[in-house]
């Protein structure tokens, strides 16, 4: 059980029909309400008994406040989603796609693996100048399983990043939905 909100206005009881009249009349000025307590006990014209038709008044207050409370509501709703949907389209035009990461990424390893590339020909090419000794062999295969080593390690290196560009993807685009 929710006790109810005091600030909100009470729930009336269920309407009743009234009866149709000849001319219209305002239900709810001043000049209408009746004077004193036996005009309190007499029925109205209208069907409606004095405390009946401020339970009436009352209503028909409660539904006002109601009315205004949805539309403030409402505007508030249309005012989120119009800077939701503009936040959404900023991030859309700040994120890049996912094959220019992979480019920036591969550049990246790349100049990582240069470095060891560029040592290994050095390495190579002094020895290719000082005859074929068992040393020079050597130097050649450690180059070659380095060079080999270094394709391995830069193509591993570049599936992991594009798994983690495709899993941030991914999230992002739930995020988006959800």
């Amino acid at each position: 059980w929710i006790p109810p909100n005091p600030t909100s206005p009470r729930a009336s009881p269920p309407r009743r029909a009234l009866p149709k009249k000849q001319g219209a009349q305002v239900l709810f000025s001043p000049s209408n309400m009746p004077a004193g307590p036996s005009a309190q006990r007499e029925t109205l014209g209208d069907g409606l008994e004095p405390d009946r038709r401020q339970q009436a008044h009352r209503e028909a207050l409660r539904q006002a406040w109601l009315d205004e409370e949805t539309t403030r509501r409402l505007r508030q709703l249309g005012q989120i989603a119009a800077e939701e949907a503009e936040r959404i389209q900023r991030l859309r035009a700040e994120a890049e796609s996912p094959t220019r990461w992979a480019e920036r990424a591969e550049a990246a390893a790349r100049d990582r693996l240069r470095p060891l590339l560029d040592r290994a020909q050095q390495i190579s090419d002094s020895w290719e100048r000082k005859g074929s000794s068992l040393r020079h062999r050597l130097s050649v295969q450690a180059a070659n399983r380095t060079a080999g080593s270094a394709e391995l390690l830069s193509e591993a290196i570049l599936d992991d990043l594009l798994d983690d560009t495709a899993r941030a993807l991914w999230a992002q685009e739930q995020d988006r939905q959800g």
